[in-house]
């Protein structure tokens, strides 16, 4: 088992169903380990977000209520948390993104920026992204756990 994962859109999302109306379910794997972190505050496991999921998150932010539920809920409990790191892009990131071929060659680029991030640190990726998980079991270069 690692001790760091990083998290996609789509496992934010997911965990905080009841902010973003119910989408997406994550494993019960999945969701204890982000669980453990930002409820539980194990010390064992580190969460790493990608800067560009709060960008992605944006999208749900229709209305002023719906962006401070967004703020107060989710964003600001995973910023003043110790045991997660949001993590910006940087140099390292875009050259991982370079290397991607397959699936990811020509998708997305928030995807891309959250399996280089995966990459970098050498860590699993909590996500239930379909282009993700078949990038993970045709290339093998990263792990997918949904």
């Amino acid at each position: 088992m690692s001790d760091r994962y990083v998290l996609d859109t789509y496992s934010v999302v997911s965990y905080y169903s009841n902010v973003f109306d119910g989408s997406g379910q994550l494993s019960q794997y999945a969701s204890s380990l982000i669980h453990n972190v930002i409820e539980q505050y194990s010390d064992d496991i580190r969460l790493i977000i990608p800067s560009i999921v709060f960008i992605e998150l944006m999208k749900f932010c229709l209305t002023q209520e719906k962006n401070a539920e967004i703020y107060f809920e989710v964003y600001k409990k995973i910023s003043e948390n110790d045991l997660i790191m949001i993590h910006s892009i940087e140099p390292e990131i875009l050259e991982n993104i370079i290397i991607l071929d397959g699936v990811l060659a020509s998708h997305e680029m928030h995807d891309k920026i959250i399996v280089a991030t995966g990459l970098m640190f050498g860590c699993p990726i909590i996500t239930r992204d379909s282009i993700i998980t078949d990038y993970s079991s045709k290339t093998k270069k990263i792990e997918v756990i949904g």
